[in-house]
């Protein structure tokens, strides 16, 4: 397992990208109700709805993101805490016979292969 900022930054941005779409849901219902008795612009309303679609966008690259950085759709859902950890899994079956870090060593993304298998 390697702990990752990059995997807590984007549990982060996840949430705060749903919680921005709900928001957006709510105003865009809200301002199509006001557009349909008359009591809001039609600009109002294309305003809304443009930053609703921006809202579902970026949830949408969050979903991406987390599944690039081989996170658990379902274990995020619901505000559940999820650790800043993730699994490193090797492509091919064998076994580890060299492995040059240790627990709670500093890696980088260019640094040297982890582990030889």
């Amino acid at each position: 397992m390697l702990s990752s900022r990059e995997v807590a930054a984007a549990v982060a941005d996840y949430e705060a990208s749903r919680k921005d779409r709900e928001l957006a849901e709510k105003t865009a219902a809200m301002t199509r109700d006001l557009f349909e008795h008359a009591a809001a612009s039609r600009m109002a309303l294309d305003q809304a709805e443009s930053d609703l679609a921006k809202a579902s966008s970026r949830v949408m690259e969050a979903q991406e993101t987390r599944q690039v950085l081989g996170l658990d759709p379902g274990a995020v859902d619901g505000g559940a805490h999820v650790p800043p950890r993730i699994p490193v899994r090797s492509p091919i079956d064998g076994t580890v016979i060299e492995r040059v870090v240790t627990d709670g060593q500093f890696v980088g993304p260019d640094t040297q292969p982890l582990i030889t298998i």
